[in-house]
């Protein structure tokens, strides 16, 4: 699911093993028609006893009703003065990618003809986080994490072509011709605005909290939530692109979704050198009629090889569902496999 907003800094915000190490994700997955393909990879170094880097790279390709390369990039770097405290800070950037996607267009009245819509977009990203961990060897471990971030979208859109809403299998109307029959036949309210060349520039704030209690060391019971607020309306026109990207466009820098809040509860459990999580979540868009929900198993599996060395092999299923209030959800599912190699 796109939590990954993106999923370079996804990974780098969680709390990493101190080691030197690299890790490999290979990842494959459909939503709304179109089709994609990812590849992660980060590495990760010791500075000294208190400091750790990391960087994360990633490239996509996607096909079918969303077409598009992604490239993302990101650096965090973690201070940990004790056991028990941990700071963190994280920048990522991604260039402008283009990508051409067939989109519904609210006419209203229930009608939604598809349009081809270019869009490009980019954006960047600054963060900082805390981390606390009990450290403890009892029953309950604790540990919880806050972090707020500020991220800078850059957008263009055009709409190329609208299937004629007023007379079916009649062929496609350009967005000129579109915005013309709008003024003949009623449109809802700033569908002329979506159909017109846009550009627009968003800022958006993020607030992620989440608490682990580990139980007997080998259970980890897990809750995170976000929040988001945005410089402006991210409900006008000129954020056609993002929105409507976000929910056809997996694993890129385009499909950054404009949420509102999420939730994500998830429970892990360790059977020696094997462990299997189970994830959900449930997210709501800015608009508060788009929701996203999520089920993911994950699996990993480690080697230890001469000491310190060791490998780390995982497996993930994931399936979504992307929905309106008012309409069936929309299935996705995605795969992927990694490794992690720490020396």
């Amino acid at each position: 699911m796109r939590r990954w907003l993106p999923i370079a800094l996804a990974a780098a915000a969680t709390h990493p093993a101190r080691a030197d190490g690299v890790v490999e994700e290979l990842s494959a997955g459909t939503a709304s028609g179109s089709r994609w393909v990812s590849n992660q990879l980060a590495g990760m170094w010791d500075v000294d006893p208190a400091w750790q880097l990391r960087l994360d790279l990633s490239a996509t390709r996607a096909g079918g009703s969303a077409t598009g390369e992604t490239y993302i990039g990101s650096l965090s770097a973690v201070f940990s003065p004790d056991p028990h405290w941990s700071l963190r800070f994280n920048g990522g950037w991604s260039p402008e990618v283009a990508s051409d996607v067939t989109v519904q267009v609210p006419i209203g009245g229930g009608v939604n003809p598809d349009a081809q819509l270019h869009a490009t977009a980019s954006w960047v990203v600054l963060g900082a986080g805390v981390d606390y961990s009990s450290a403890s060897s009892d029953m309950h471990s604790v540990s919880a994490s806050l972090a707020v971030g500020e991220t800078y979208f850059r957008t263009h859109q055009e709409v190329v072509g609208v299937q004629d809403w007023t007379s079916p299998g009649s062929g496609k109307l350009s967005a000129a011709d579109a915005v013309l029959r709008c003024q003949t036949v009623m449109c809802a309210p700033n569908v002329s605005g979506m159909l017109l060349p846009q550009m627009a520039e968003l800022g958006q704030f993020a607030l992620n909290a989440s608490i682990t209690d580990t139980v007997d060391g080998d259970t980890d019971l897990s809750l995170g939530a976000s929040y988001y607020l945005y410089g402006d309306d991210p409900g006008r026109p000129g954020y056609f692109a993002l929105s409507t990207l976000a929910a056809g466009t997996r694993a890129s820098a385009t499909s950054a979704p404009l949420l509102r809040a999420g939730l994500a509860p998830s429970v892990t459990h360790r059977w020696g050198a094997l462990s299997t999580t189970l994830g959900l979540a449930y997210t709501r868009n800015a608009s508060r009629r788009e929701f996203d929900a999520s089920a993911a198993l994950s699996i990993q599996y480690g080697i230890a090889l001469t000491a310190p060395r060791r490998l780390m092999l995982d497996a993930r299923l994931e399936a979504d569902a992307h929905g309106y209030t008012t309409d069936r959800p929309t299935p996705a599912g995605s795969a992927a496999l990694g490794m992690q190699y720490i020396w």
